[in-house]
């Protein structure tokens, strides 16, 4: 399956996870030549009708923040690296502009752009049953933003599954799966943002993030905050179901006989609004 439909499936769902090779792989043909992951969701049990709930709110945020060089300290330490290697002297920083420097220490990008972000998730189950029913539904929500602006990420998600003895031998198995996804972003960034990241330590701090609310490019790169203020932005919503039924035929008078139907129908769907503002 693809990254998203296993990052669909919530973890207060899932019954247990087992990793299969070799012979026990066998089964799944090619596609489990390398192995396979088994997820096997939870499923409703014989006994009273239970309903639980769990969540959690959670703040994701740098353990440490980098230390960052002050304008001045920088400024000598790119002198002492010029004086190594013998660089013409147009390269150095003169005496009046370290004394510049001295008193000029704007703010870092990194102090600018980065944020504490919060997380939450909250799920609901239910389950139960008898000798000849059980049922199992559950639903969950999770919302997430990122450590810079302009990112949030929603997610939604229902599980249910049936299983009922009809007759003495036959037995049916109806599983309905659901989930929704929704993604909006203010800027162009992929999950891979060490490039954003570089740009936030590495620019000196005699360059300030905006002068009278301009933001400021340096060597040819784009400021992080000019995209994530530029008006720009991508929203993604992604949907699908998925159906699992099967019926199973174990005839008591025939020990060792199962005959077994199965039908599974899903779809996916995905929809995307990206707008980019002309450049100013």
């Amino acid at each position: 399956v693809s990254k998203e439909a296993f990052d669909n499936v919530d973890m207060s769902m899932i019954e247990n996870i087992s990793f299969l090779k070799d012979a026990s792989a066998a089964i799944y043909g090619a596609a489990g030549a390398k192995g396979v992951v088994l997820v096997t969701t939870k499923r409703g049990k014989i006994g009273k009708t239970t309903l639980s709930y769990s969540g959690y709110l959670g703040v994701s945020d740098a353990t440490r923040a980098p230390d960052m060089l002050s304008a001045y300290d920088q400024a000598l330490l790119l002198n002492d690296g010029w004086r190594q290697s013998s660089a013409a002297l147009s390269n150095f920083f003169l005496p009046e502009d370290l004394e510049i420097l001295r008193g000029q220490n704007f703010k870092s990008w990194y102090d600018e752009i980065w944020k504490a972000s919060t997380t939450q998730r909250h799920n609901i189950n239910i389950s139960g049953g008898s000798d000849k029913i059980t049922f199992f539904a559950g639903g969950s929500f999770q919302n997430e933003d990122a450590n810079f602006k302009g990112m949030n990420f929603d997610k939604y998600s229902f599980r249910s599954g049936v299983v009922a003895t009809i007759v003495s031998g036959l037995k049916a198995d109806v599983n309905f799966n659901v989930d929704w996804n929704i993604r909006n972003a203010q800027h162009n960034l992929s999950d891979q943002d060490d490039l954003i990241m570089e740009r936030m330590i590495t620019v000196p701090r005699w360059v300030p993030n905006s002068i009278d609310g301009k933001f400021v490019n340096f060597n040819n790169t784009v400021n992080p905050n000019a995209q994530l203020n530029s008006g720009f932005y991508n929203r993604r919503k992604s949907k699908g179901y998925r159906i699992n039924a099967n019926l199973t035929y174990q005839p008591i008078f025939l020990t060792g006989l199962t005959a077994k139907l199965q039908v599974s129908q899903g779809s996916n769907s995905t929809n995307t609004r990206i707008y980019t503002p002309p450049y100013q």
